[in-house]
């Protein structure tokens, strides 16, 4: 009997070491996997960081470059120096013109003379 127990006890013995390797096993394994959630953590972390870094400077850029508002601003701008320049080269016809007409008007002036057939004086 006293066989029985001691085979018993020494089975069970077999069967807690066994059990505290195990656990010890497990409590490595947890240990391992908490270190790798922190560091996952961290690394989402620093992606959310830098997700958050481009985001702005999308934003950013997006308000220095608004493609249709530029073009048109641009087609706006071109039209406008267009004319501006027409607007100068007819003013300077016209200032030509006046003066040509002016000059011809002296001379039919001087031509016609007076109700007498006499050239009028300049």
């Amino acid at each position: 009997m006293q066989e029985t127990m001691l085979v018993d006890q020494n089975q069970w013995a077999l069967e807690v070491r066994k059990a505290d390797e195990r656990c010890e096993q497990y409590h490595q394994m947890l240990g391992q996997l908490q270190l790798k959630l922190q560091q996952e953590e961290q690394f989402t972390s620093e992606l959310t960081g830098k997700i958050k870094i481009r985001d702005d400077e999308i934003l950013r850029l997006h308000d220095l470059y608004t493609p249709a508002q530029n073009l048109e601003k641009l087609n706006l701008k071109y039209q406008y120096e267009q004319n501006e320049q027409s607007v100068l080269k007819l003013s300077n016809q016209v200032d030509f013109l006046n003066r040509e007409n002016d000059k011809l008007q002296r001379q039919v002036d001087i031509l016609k003379g007076d109700g007498d057939g006499n050239m009028a004086e300049i």
